[in-house]
């Protein structure tokens, strides 16, 4: 078993790309999330007015399997925010739609005041 444990608390953009890296570089099995903290985030322009939000991790563990017998993944995070107005399912159907290469396994939701942040932990099999 591997256990990987982050704790960014910088909160970067580029923190998941960096987690992402480390997963894209291992072929793994049964990839799970434990113990996570996340956090909304805004962008707003030079007069304080909203732009975009982003939804990240600060910190967590990551608790996976090596492959064996040459089946294995890779493992890589998503995140995405979507207002609260767009059912969570919906949510879901888009983001299988935009990658229809890689299946879905793990989606944790944050529910805020308008919106929804989503971490979604997806693989495709390394052949």
């Amino acid at each position: 078993m591997i256990t990987i444990q982050f704790d960014f608390r910088n909160r970067r953009a580029e923190d998941l790309v960096q987690l992402n890296a480390l997963l894209a570089a291992m072929e793994l099995r049964d990839l799970q999330l434990k113990d996570s903290d996340g956090y909304l985030a805004t962008t707003t322009d030079g007069e304080g007015n909203l732009i975009s939000y982003r939804y990240g991790l600060d910190s967590g563990t990551l608790i996976c399997v090596p492959a064996e017998d040459g089946v294995g993944y890779q493992y890589q995070i998503d995140s995405l925010v979507a207002d609260n107005s767009i059912a969570h399912e919906e949510v879901l159907q888009l983001w299988r739609k935009n990658h229809p290469d890689r299946a879905m396994r793990i989606v944790i939701r944050s529910g805020f005041d308008h919106v929804s942040g989503y971490i979604i932990m997806h693989h495709q099999r390394i052949d």
